[in-house]
């Protein structure tokens, strides 16, 4: 699922022409597999209702969500250019046709699409354009350090990843307070694994508290000058998300 920086337009009403003689439409009807964060633009960004499972994320200025889906990349861009398209704004897709891009006033959306075994997983990304604390965010799993700060060149180094994790998207920013960092993860792993692990972890740091409900793990504590934040949800039996925040002091 490789995120490139830049866009390549494309014509999208012959784009609608091509990919609905493929595949019709799909209702945007919430899908119960899907746990999506509080406040989420559904009607904005909408779930196919086939969805198979998926969760997502809150962060200070926007939404991430993860899903699944057996519905085919043609599929996929076909329903979301649709409804991208009534909505207005700006839409491209991008980098072999696995990437969807959507800018209206005030949002902007970033969707990657990974078609593995058979199905297709999506890593959405709604950002809040008008937020004061709106910052630079990346897509790419490997972020320039120059653009993070001394405190937090790299996820890894202050926290130690799982195997089977991915960096989806990640951003710093400098604000009134210090520097606030936030990365999503995906993470090819069951969820009781990964909770375990990092409230194993967590345990080890001063003023730490953990907490675990159903599919979904809450944790913080401190680091050197640092204060960390880790939630993680079940997306699917072998998947996880994990979104972390750190705030360096």
């Amino acid at each position: 699922m490789n995120a490139l920086r830049h866009s390549m337009a494309l014509s999208i009403s012959v784009a609608m022409v091509f990919l609905c003689l493929v595949w019709g439409t799909t209702a945007l009807a919430e899908h119960p597999s899907v746990s999506l964060p509080e406040g989420y633009p559904y009607e904005l960004v909408p779930i196919m209702d086939d969805a198979i499972s998926g969760g997502g994320m809150r962060t200070d200025t926007h939404y991430s969500v993860v899903y699944t889906t057996p519905a085919s990349v043609e599929q996929v861009l076909a329903f979301y250019l649709e409804h991208f398209t009534e909505s207005g704004g700006d839409v491209s897709i991008a980098d072999n046709s696995l990437e969807i891009h959507f800018e209206i006033e005030g949002r902007k959306v970033d969707i990657y699409l990974d078609p593995t075994g058979g199905k297709t997983t999506l890593n959405i990304g709604v950002f809040d354009t008008t937020a004061s604390t709106y910052g630079h965010e990346v897509s790419e799993p490997n972020q320039d350090a120059d653009d993070l700060s001394p405190a937090v060149a790299s996820l890894g180094d202050v926290i130690p990843l799982v195997s089977g994790a991915y960096i989806m998207d990640e951003y710093g920013e400098e604000t009134s307070e210090g520097f606030e960092y936030s990365a999503t993860v995906l993470i090819s792993q069951p969820f009781t694994y990964v909770a375990a692990f990092y409230a194993d972890l967590l345990k080890e740091m001063p003023s730490s508290s953990v907490s675990m409900e159903g599919g979904e793990f809450w944790g913080r504590a401190t680091f050197d000058a640092s204060s960390i934040e880790i939630q993680i949800v079940e997306n699917g039996p072998e998947e996880s998300i994990m979104v972390v925040n750190i705030y360096a002091r």
